[in-house]
């Protein structure tokens, strides 16, 4: 599985779960480490 993809699944995922819940809050910040990894952004430049 591609980082792109795990992206995109990631962002499904997090449709299941209410806006501002814990696991949609967490799903989103693996989602956004996801693209930075495909993006090709160094550890140390990712922000939350």
């Amino acid at each position: 599985m591609t980082m792109r993809e795990c992206f995109l699944d990631m962002m499904r995922q997090r449709r299941r779960f209410p806006r501002g819940s814990g696991e949609w809050d967490w799903r989103t910040k693996a989602a956004r480490k996801y693209l930075w990894m495909h993006l090709g952004v160094p550890t140390t430049k990712w922000v939350e």
